[in-house]
């Protein structure tokens, strides 16, 4: 019998587990405008055929999960986020990370999301918590956690730092809702 501990993400059709146990999952990030100009200019003027063919084309490539973000400035993500999960959704099975720092537009798009979301991400800063935590308990979404120090400065850590920096202000914000709280999976990974 495998030891296998962890969460699932879910789309209408699709379940991807995550944790001890599973494999190693793949989150395509090319629906995020961040760097990307033909994709900023189309999402601004309302188009999607750069949000569609991203979509496929990393599907196709094998990805698990697949990370939607709208960001672009002078966008409404609040409208936009929530048309463009239901677009790849229609498009494709991959269960989706919702990525925002916009929390009614997280909010707006876990509504839309059918399965069960993964949010990209909280720190372990408390205004991350406490903006994203609640939302994952309301609606039973996992929450993608981003352990950071009070600095900001994102570490490689080992589990008692995880712990130690993370998990324990989620317990403290949390403590009435520690039973229904979603999971957490941890991004050890730096960027850049």
């Amino acid at each position: 019998v495998e030891n296998r501990e962890g969460t699932v993400i879910a789309s209408r059709t699709r379940a991807v587990w995550c944790g001890t146990g599973w494999p190693l999952r793949t989150i395509g990030e090319r629906i995020n405008p961040t760097g990307k100009k033909k994709l900023s200019a189309e999402l601004a003027a309302g188009e999607t055929g750069k949000v569609r063919e991203e979509a496929l084309r990393q599907a196709e490539a094998g990805a698990d999960l697949l990370d939607v973000n709208v960001g672009v400035a002078g966008l409404d993500e609040v409208e936009q986020l929530p048309r463009i999960v239901r677009l790849v959704q229609n498009i494709v099975d991959c269960p989706l990370v919702l990525d925002s720092a916009d929390t009614a537009a997280l909010e707006a798009a876990i509504r839309v999301t059918p399965g069960k979301p993964l949010l990209n991400s909280v720190s372990g800063k408390m205004e991350s918590l406490e903006k994203v935590i609640p939302l994952a308990i309301r609606y039973g979404a996992a929450v993608l956690g981003l352990p950071v120090d009070k600095a900001g400065v994102e570490f490689l850590l080992q589990f008692h730092q995880i712990l130690e920096l993370f998990l324990c202000p989620v317990l403290q914000t949390c403590p009435v809702h520690l039973h229904d709280m979603s999971p957490v999976v941890v991004d050890l990974f730096r960027n850049g």
